[in-house]
């Protein structure tokens, strides 16, 4: 009982719950168990048959006979209101912190687009030449995609995607480059996190800044796949010479390989004299919390 305290700390809020129940399945061991829509208040059982409460106590779990044949006891009954009681505080602190960063997130957010946008604006407005111009406009790009992570509002993968196609597109043709963008087994009903979506969109804007240095030819290709609840993005582009992974550009690729390791991801890059190709994934955390509703 005292390692589970440390264990549900570690579990993202939208997972408490799964995390809540596997613990009273691990114990229990019942041939099977669902899912009732119907308040419950309290553990309730009779010799094969057990009853568990849901976190937000409007739901329940009603479980079959353990596979080992045993009935269910008092016993049996108080362990699991001491694992209820556990799980329900951890979240409920969970959530309190959880509404403390969102409210912070919000307050930056505020800050950010009243203060830098105008500043921004203002510049491009008044700026007469034109590099100083495209600096700005892809400083407000920047922004645009910092204020979107920082926002709560829900962003589909697809919806996503859309934005990261565009985005790297309208960067990519301030320089003439042609971007072929392609996408294959996208859901349409998985939500992205606001980590995933400014891990990905950092990830892109630095791999295009590398593309731009080196290039042989104006056209890059990204192909993007989902592989179930996994997402790979494929970059290429033929390059000029062997120097993406030069030491000068060695600190763009180490931010890259920290936004991918933020998302629990792999990286691999492959630079040949001719051909630069850098193939990241990721585990989509949405796709997780479909499969287990």
């Amino acid at each position: 009982m005292a390692h589970l305290v440390p264990l549900l700390k570690k579990v993202p809020l939208s997972k408490m719950e799964n995390a809540y129940i596997e613990q009273v399945l691990q114990h229990f061991k019942p041939q099977s168990y669902q899912k009732i829509s119907k308040p419950l208040t309290q553990v309730l059982f009779h010799a094969h048959e057990f009853m568990v409460p849901s976190l937000s106590g409007q739901s329940h779990y009603v479980f079959s006979p353990k596979l080992s044949g045993d009935p269910y006891s008092a016993d049996d009954a108080g362990w699991t209101e001491m694992i209820l009681f556990i799980a329900r505080e951890v979240e409920v602190s969970k959530r309190q912190r959880w509404i403390g960063v969102q409210e912070e997130r919000q307050r930056i957010r505020r800050d950010l687009h009243d203060e830098l946008t105008q500043d921004l604006i203002a510049l491009m407005r008044s700026s007469k030449d034109e590099r100083q111009y495209q600096l700005a406009l892809s400083a407000m790009a920047s922004l645009r995609s910092i204020l979107s992570a920082l926002s709560d509002e829900e962003n589909t993968l697809e919806s996503f995607l859309v934005t990261a196609q565009a985005q790297m597109r309208e960067r990519l043709l301030l320089h003439g480059f042609e971007l072929e963008w392609y996408e294959k087994n996208i859901a349409s009903d998985i939500v992205v996190s606001s980590k995933e979506v400014s891990n990905v969109l950092k990830v892109l804007k630095e791999l295009g800044c590398n593309i731009l240095k080196h290039a042989e030819i104006d056209r890059v290709k990204v192909v993007v796949n989902q592989f179930g609840g996994r997402l790979e993005m494929r970059v290429e582009n033929k390059v000029k010479e062997h120097k993406v992974l030069h030491e000068s550009n060695q600190l763009g690729m180490m931010n890259i390989e920290t936004r991918i390791q933020e998302l629990n991801g792999k990286l691999t890059v492959q630079e040949t004299p001719n051909e630069f190709v850098v193939v990241f994934s990721f585990p989509l955390e949405g796709a997780w919390e479909n499969a287990n509703v």
